[in-house]
């Protein structure tokens, strides 16, 4: 990487695989007026964004030779991020963020998987260590533990951090995750957000058991390029969201996943049809249920999803 001019810094290789063959797909100004509308919808409610520290900088979006990722070539520095990640929300507004995945379809989703997941573990139930890389607000990690977990999370947020330790969850420091043998690391919409995804898989490799998992769940890159033809920035853009600018860094095809678990010496392991569909609750709600009927096909017989579960094994 390389230092840019203001807030920026400029990356010269693909962030997810290392390749050096990339081309442009999209430039256009961070503070010109195409991503105006969309800067005011998403950063108001954290109390808005200096567009002063973006500079002439602009937004560019490069396509990966090797592994077809896409990943923003000038990403924010140091004082850009604690901008973005760490706003002075006001106290009701960190109140309605400790409660806003509580909702009780959130807790299902969480102990459906964590459900589905426990069926990889023969010691299931004998105090599996898990790390929660990000734990936000630590509602998986919450339901984690509630399974016999024991948990740890990795936090940057001082208030986030304060939450989950007051809910029972331990929070270590990232050089520290390669002193700890995890069965299993949950890293949940994290790598489309990081500098250097390949360096942070990497290091959290050395952090797991002989036989651990590390869980890496990112946006699905479906339709993003096509959007690109005629982009309309706005947030509720689902087709533009795995690309949004200053925060969703990278942008993950399957191939990227598989190319950068295989840098690292990491393999995908499937989580079991079977194991998944176990865990559906059939007195959801019909549309609901509809949605976790297909998640598993697109999971593991249409290969659509990114989701994917990595581990040393050589099982």
């Amino acid at each position: 990487m390389q230092a840019s001019a203001s807030q920026f810094v400029t990356r010269d290789t693909c962030p997810m695989c290392g390749g050096d063959s990339y081309a442009t797909i999209y430039s256009t100004r961070l503070a010109g007026d195409a991503l105006s509308t969309y800067f005011e919808e998403v950063f108001a409610p954290r109390g808005g964004l200096d567009k002063g520290l973006l500079g002439d900088t602009n937004f560019v979006l490069c396509r990966c030779s090797e592994c077809s990722g896409l990943f923003q070539l000038h990403i924010p520095g140091s004082e850009l991020l604690q901008e973005i990640y760490n706003p002075n929300l006001s106290a009701d507004v960190i109140e309605r963020k400790k409660r806003g995945k509580a909702d009780p379809a959130a807790r299902y989703r969480h102990a459906a998987e964590i459900i589905s997941l426990l069926s990889l573990f023969p010691k299931a139930g004998q105090g599996l260590s898990v790390l929660d890389y990000g734990v936000g607000w630590g509602h998986w990690a919450v339901m984690a533990k509630a399974f016999g977990f024991k948990v740890f999370g990795t936090e940057l947020d001082k208030d986030r951090a304060n939450f989950a330790r007051q809910n029972g969850i331990e929070i270590i420091d990232d050089e520290d995750i390669p002193n700890h043998a995890f069965d299993l690391i949950n890293t949940e919409q994290v790598f489309e957000h990081l500098p250097k995804p390949l360096e942070t898989l990497r290091h959290l490799s050395r952090g797991l058991s002989e036989d651990g998992i590390i869980k890496v769940s990112v946006p699905n890159s479906h339709g993003v390029e096509r959007s690109l033809s005629a982009p309309e920035w706005r947030k509720v853009n689902e087709h533009l969201n795995p690309v949004a600018p200053l925060e969703h860094i990278n942008c993950f095809k399957r191939k990227s996943l598989t190319l950068m678990a295989q840098r690292v010496g990491l393999t995908e392991r499937p989580l079991p049809v079977i194991a998944q569909y176990r865990s559906i609750q059939f007195s959801m709600p019909l549309q609901h249920l509809i949605r976790e009927f297909l998640v598993p096909i697109n999971r593991n017989i249409l290969k659509r999803s990114n989701y994917v579960l990595l581990s040393a094994s050589r099982r």
